[in-house]
């Protein structure tokens, strides 16, 4: 299976002092392990190097010339398939930006979903799942800490009563309501996190 990489899941595995780095670096060396493989479009390199370099986000942000060595590095990789922008991906990008009515904010994000979709490539690895669930050509493959914070939230369990404490959750730093649990009986209802970050905090109101 190829799987797509987003720059949120390149970031992750090439910065030691990302949060993240030791699982996603885990996950790719199991996925290639078992013989899959990944597919990486140039807007991901050319957002990876304009990242690593900058010193605001890093304390030890890279060189220029060492991002661009490991960009070359990940574009040339045995591993690695190479995924251009299609005319197809174009036609694509602009019929899901009309179709999901999608802003500014979610070009980007758009058209790597669609240029990834034109070559086949239907998993995708990233970090920032919400910005791609609109997308249902693609699944995204989330680390095992992320999917723990969603199991721990998605549960399953309704009372039937509308009842229910008012839990505010933080997804990309914009603040969401979402029913959490019955004051009554204190049983869950279920969250439909499935378009939300995986990774969102929650804090009863």
């Amino acid at each position: 299976m190829t799987h797509g990489l987003d720059t949120s899941f390149l970031l992750a595995v090439e910065i030691v002092e990302h949060a993240h780095h030791a699982e996603a670096l885990r996950l790719l060396g199991e996925l290639l392990a078992r013989g899959d493989r990944v597919a990486i479009a140039p807007q991901v390199l050319t957002e990876f190097v304009h990242v690593v370099t900058d010193e605001r986000r890093f304390q030890q942000p890279f060189s220029m010339e060492t991002a661009l060595n490991k960009s070359e590095r990940w574009w040339n990789a045995a591993e690695a398939d190479q995924v251009l922008p299609t005319d197809v991906a174009i036609a694509l990008f602009h019929t899901w930006m009309r179709r999901h009515q999608l802003g500014r904010k979610r070009v980007l994000d758009t058209l790597l979903a669609a240029t990834y979709h034109a070559a086949e490539v239907t998993s995708l690895l990233t970090l920032n799942a919400a910005d791609f669930t609109v997308f249902d050509e693609l699944a995204c493959v989330l680390l095992p800490a992320l999917r723990r914070v969603l199991n721990l939230i998605d549960v399953s369990a309704s009372c039937g009563l509308k009842r229910t404490r008012r839990c505010r959750l933080q997804v990309n730093r914009r603040p969401v309501d979402a029913p959490l649990h019955c004051v009554i009986c204190h049983r869950f209802t279920r969250l439909k996190l499935r378009r939300l970050f995986p990774q969102a905090i929650s804090r009863c109101l």
